[in-house]
């Protein structure tokens, strides 16, 4: 239905005014279709071109490459032994050009039948020494990957990817309580 007065805007300086007594049928399709033809390639040309950063972006997101090193300490109090020294460890790590580092934090369980995941005083690290490490990385442009491990205290025949294997649904609920303890722990004293 076309009203009294049409009024299309094309571009800043063009203005078309039509109305339905003075303009005939014709007129009015001739202007519609100038319009749609100055409208829809902009349109185009607005898609393409943000399909073409969307592009760029992932390209690149996917070319840049993490540039990391394990920093392990095997055993509860490595980092604060004077002479391991992990503050000069650090710094001498920047130097290789990496910009993350992964500390491995392990809690174990007895074997891959038992439901509770604990730290080991002599293995797992304290919390004192990862914020100490975390914060010197950090200090020298670092970044931090925690990775937790699950080992077997006590199960030399298996290995932690053979865990709950024959676990009932009732033992799987309760090792991913113990599981999620361990996890939390470290989730909240990453803030």
């Amino acid at each position: 239905m076309w009203f009294d007065v049409i009024q299309i805007r094309f571009a800043a300086q063009h203005r078309l005014h039509l109305t339905a007594s003075g303009v005939g049928t014709q007129m009015k399709r001739k202007a519609l279709l100038t319009c749609i033809a100055t409208v829809v390639p902009m349109l185009i040309l607005v898609v393409v071109f943000s399909l073409l950063e969307t592009t760029r972006a992932q390209s690149q997101s996917q070319t840049q490459k993490q540039k990391g090193i394990s920093f392990p300490a095997g055993w509860s109090g490595k980092y604060s032994y004077p002479d391991a020294n992990p503050d000069l460890a650090l710094e001498n790590l920047t130097d290789t050009g990496a910009s993350w580092i992964g500390l491995i934090v392990s809690q174990y369980q007895d074997n891959i039948s038992s439901t509770v995941i604990y730290s080991n005083d002599d293995t797992t690290l304290t919390d004192t020494e990862l914020i100490h490490v975390i914060t010197k990385a950090h200090n020298l442009g670092l970044r931090v990957m925690l990775k937790l491990h699950v080992d077997l205290a006590n199960d030399p025949d298996h290995w932690r990817g053979q865990i709950g294997q024959g676990f009932t649904e009732a033992e799987w609920n309760t090792w991913f309580v113990s599981y999620q303890d361990f996890i939390n722990h470290y989730a909240q004293n990453a803030d």
